[in-house]
C-alpha cells in the first residue's frame, strides 16, 4: 500500500503556468467494470479498474448531497451501471494502460450513446 506522501506526489497537479496547486483528494474505493465481449462466446470475461476522473469527482461532490455512505455508493452504481451501461445504450469504454503494466488495461471513460 502506498503512503500518503507518495500519493500526494502522484495526485499533485501542475497548471499551464508551472505553479503547483493542491493535490486531488483520493477516494477510499476502487471501482471496476466486469464484462464479457459481445458476440464472443469463448470470452473468459474481463475485470477492469475504472479510473475515470468523472467517477472520482462524483464521489467527492455527491458525498455532501448523500450523507449516508451506502446511499452515495448506490447513486454511483446507478449512474455507472444502470444509466451508462443500460441495454438502451450502445456502450463503449475508452481504455488505456501504463508502460509498467502493458497487459493490464483500465477504463478511462465511458461513451454511451442511445441505440
Amino acid at each position: 500500500m502506498e503512503d500518503a506522501a507518495s500519493r500526494e506526489v502522484c495526485y499533485a497537479q501542475l497548471s499551464f503556468l508551472d505553479k503547483r496547486s493542491d493535490a486531488i483528494e483520493s477516494i477510499p474505493y476502487h471501482f471496476y467494470y466486469s464484462f464479457k465481449c459481445y458476440g464472443v462466446g469463448e470470452c473468459p470475461g474481463h475485470k477492469m479498474s475504472i479510473v475515470d476522473w468523472e467517477l472520482g469527482q462524483a464521489y467527492r461532490s455527491w458525498r455532501s448531497r448523500y450523507k449516508n455512505e451506502e446511499t452515495l455508493l448506490e447513486k454511483i452504481r446507478e449512474r455507472w451501471l444502470c444509466l451508462m451501461c443500460s441495454s438502451r445504450n450502445d456502450v463503449y469504454f475508452y481504455v488505456g494502460n501504463m508502460k509498467r503494466f502493458r497487459r493490464n488495461f483500465m477504463v478511462l471513460g465511458t461513451f454511451y450513446p442511445p441505440l
